[in-house]
């Protein structure tokens, strides 16, 4: 498999982010969306909105994804999605 890691600053709540110090959140691609977010449940996961799937417009130079935010069963924030993001080929 692939590791593609990307860390990034957190912004501090005066400059309108979250504040946390550490890990805020963690992503995954996966090849079975619906599968993980099965197990996630199983698990005591919850996804925290619908899923939207997006289709590029331009499959040239994909300026779009979708990914969808859960918990995970220790409260950590997920984000999961089928076709990864932009920048990660």
């Amino acid at each position: 498999g692939h590791i593609n890691l990307a860390i990034l600053r957190c912004k501090s709540v005066k400059e309108g982010g979250s504040g946390i110090v550490g890990v805020e959140h963690i992503g995954f691609q996966v090849d079975d969306v619906d599968g993980t977010l099965a197990k996630l449940g199983r698990l005591g996961g919850n996804p925290l909105m619908d899923r939207v799937d997006v289709t590029p417009t331009d499959v040239a130079s994909p300026q779009s994804y979708y990914e969808i935010k859960c918990t995970g069963p220790d409260n950590q924030i997920l984000d999961i999605s089928g076709s990864g993001w932009v920048g990660t080929d």
